[in-house]
């Protein structure tokens, strides 16, 4: 959830139940109740949408993951009451992004690197509320990573955390139906200096394993 320039929360989330537009939930009474909102129209039904909101110079944007070899867009600007014809935002795989406004006004953007598989992934920052984001950071150059998630700590700090080879069909061994899948949570800490320069400071890192899944079973 976010908190607009207003005051409202705003809850993305799924509605299974309207397979025809995105929805949004909104509260204005500081989350006590939250009524749904119909934003952008889909470009397909019944898919795991997994959308994000932040909103830049009082425009709302909403992002959508899809099958269809890109992420989808629509804008709202007059707060959530009308929405535009929805778009695609840029070439990409069919998975989970995030994307949000950091303290400093800059828009942060985690997402894989190929456009095509759940390969490599990588933070971006624009300056321009997200039309362009000229700087990038590859966080991990691996196969199989997803989910990302960011938080921003007072010092500047972003915690990024995604997964690998969460799946044990990954690497699977069909004889005994075990699986060598790496089952990982993953965090990096860098700062916006760190996108911008290409570079990391002394305390920042990548790629640091925080949990690791156990069960190496397969069901058959």
């Amino acid at each position: 959830p976010i908190k607009i320039s207003d005051g409202r929360i705003i809850a993305p989330a799924y509605d299974w139940d309207n397979e025809e537009y995105y929805m949004i939930r909104i509260s204005s009474d500081n989350g006590k109740t939250f009524e749904d909102v119909k934003t952008g129209k889909k470009p397909q039904n019944k898919v795991y949408d997994e959308i994000m909101v932040y909103e830049y110079d009082g425009v709302l944007h909403l992002l959508a993951r899809t099958n269809l070899g890109y992420y989808a867009k629509t804008d709202s600007f007059d707060g959530g009451k009308t929405w535009t014809e929805t778009e695609e935002f840029e070439k990409a795989p069919s998975t989970r992004m995030y994307i949000g406004v950091l303290k400093s006004g800059a828009v942060v953007y985690v997402r894989n690197v190929s456009d095509e598989k759940r390969n490599g992934m990588k933070v971006c920052l624009s300056r321009d509320g997200g039309k362009t984001f000229p700087y990038e950071l590859v966080l991990d150059d691996r196969s199989n990573l997803s989910y990302p998630d960011l938080d921003e700590d007072d010092k500047g700090n972003l915690y990024i955390v995604y997964d690998r080879e969460r799946n044990n069909f990954i690497r699977l061994n069909k004889e005994n139906w075990t699986s060598d899948a790496a089952k990982e949570i993953l965090l990096s800490v860098v700062t916006e200096k760190d996108i911008e320069s290409g570079t990391l400071s002394e305390t920042s890192f990548l790629s640091k394993v925080i949990s690791k899944a156990k069960n190496n079973n397969a069901d058959k």
